[in-house]
């Protein structure tokens, strides 16, 4: 009889924003179901997001990979805390006279992992410190929660300082990340090669995968893999 898989929780996030992390939660999830695995997927806080046209938001692209209906009970679902103002959470919460309760947050998302079967992917929202009220940030949220942490970076000038940061924060808290995903910026880029290489010199990690732009589909294929059956 074959063993049921063991559960997994993924957080995703980044050394800042719009560098890709809903790109790599769709790709991880269209793997995963490729590979017979069941996963789910939650948003559940994003800004900017507009009710009229929610099909582009990242809510709307990651139903679309998980092939549900884009309706008011699916993006509830997925992400209950949602507002219009592309800016900080806590910005945008404020300027809605609202607030992010990071208890009910970190509580919302325990519940969906002790619901989950197989694999669970939580996108966060901007990079690793961004607020999410006055005294919580990003990185508070993912060190309340059991995940293995993929962290999305680009490869602009000035992106190793921001790698290194990052991985510096989460090492001082002894939550190494479980991937660096390079994924190759638009402009300015140094290159996928250049700046894997360096992360490596410096941080000595060893888990980087690097994505270059307009990849297809199929470049996640591996990753799902190696999450799945780490080495």
């Amino acid at each position: 009889m074959t063993p049921a898989p063991a559960k997994k929780t993924l957080f995703v996030t980044a050394t800042g924003t719009e560098l890709g992390k809903t790109y790599v939660t769709c790709g991880l999830i269209r793997a995963f179901r490729e590979l017979g695995r069941d996963v789910q997927a939650l948003k559940p806080v994003i800004s900017g997001f507009s009710p009229e046209q929610p099909d582009n938001s990242d809510t709307g692209q990651i139903l679309r990979a998980l092939e549900q209906p884009l309706t008011p009970d699916t993006i509830d679902a997925i992400s209950p805390w949602r507002f219009a103002a592309p800016l900080s959470p806590d910005m945008a919460a404020e300027e809605e006279s609202r607030r992010i309760d990071f208890d009910t947050l970190v509580d919302f998302c325990r519940a969906r992992q002790q619901q989950a079967e197989d694999i669970l992917i939580i996108e966060g929202v901007g990079g690793l410190m961004v607020p999410l009220d006055d005294r919580h940030t990003v990185l508070d949220w993912i060190l309340a929660l059991d995940a293995e942490i993929l962290l999305v970076a680009g490869t602009y000038l000035g992106s190793l300082s921001h790698i290194l940061t990052a991985l510096s924060v989460l090492n001082h808290h002894q939550r190494p990340v479980g991937r660096l995903i390079l994924s190759e910026s638009a402009e300015n880029s140094v290159g996928l090669a250049r700046t894997a290489a360096t992360v490596t010199k410096i941080s000595q990690l060893k888990s980087i995968v690097s994505l270059e732009r307009f990849s297809t589909p199929d470049c996640f294929s591996g990753l799902a893999r190696s999450l799945i059956h780490p080495a």
